[in-house]
């Protein structure tokens, strides 16, 4: 396992996933599908009206794509924030300025229908649990998440004033201390 997550940090998903124990892997079966739709929420997804959407700074973007691991996972359109990073290291102000635009679309809500699942969506690879029954594992869409941490980013001593410090117990206690310390 320890040879699958030096793969991941170097950025090589593909040769990771075909090291992985194929056993893990639940199989494309109608329960594992039913399953799957059964941990799904129903709608159409799409959230309802915000109010006044913060508008994001740019340098909390730039920061953000900064402290996204090498190899994070590729949402629905196999964007990754690496292909973000490009714009910032060769310096395309145009670029930053529509990834700063396509932030705020989303933050706001104005996204089309249509193509919302594809921004707001998430790949699901289903395992198999050690006791049986199916544990979905979601990749959200970069950009999604690129708004989402951005707009965290420039609100959190708001945030923390109403909500405190993230426990130090649990699974992503570790994850959590990070972004809180960013």
């Amino acid at each position: 396992m320890s040879h699958v997550m030096s793969l991941v940090k170097e950025g090589k998903l593909g040769k990771a996933i075909r090291r992985l124990d194929p056993g893990v892997l639940t199989p494309l079966t109608p329960w594992t599908l039913e399953a799957l739709q059964a941990l799904h929420p129903v709608g159409d997804g799409l959230p309802a009206s915000v109010q006044a959407a913060p508008l994001i700074l740019e340098t909390a973007i730039e920061a953000e794509c900064r402290w996204v691991p090498v190899a994070s996972g590729p949402g629905c359109s196999q964007l990754r924030i690496e292909h973000l990073n490009d714009f910032f290291g060769a310096g395309m102000a145009d670029g930053m300025l529509a990834i700063q635009y396509a932030c705020e679309q989303i933050v706001s809500s104005r996204i089309l229908a249509e193509v919302h699942p594809w921004i707001m969506g998430a790949w699901l690879v289903a395992l198999l649990k050690p006791r049986g029954g199916a544990c979905p594992i979601a990749c959200g869409e970069a950009l999604g998440r690129l708004a989402a941490k951005a707009v965290y980013r420039q609100m959190k001593t708001h945030l923390a004033a109403h909500f405190g410090a993230p426990p130090e117990a649990g699974a992503a206690s570790s994850a959590a201390r990070g972004a809180w310390r960013c």
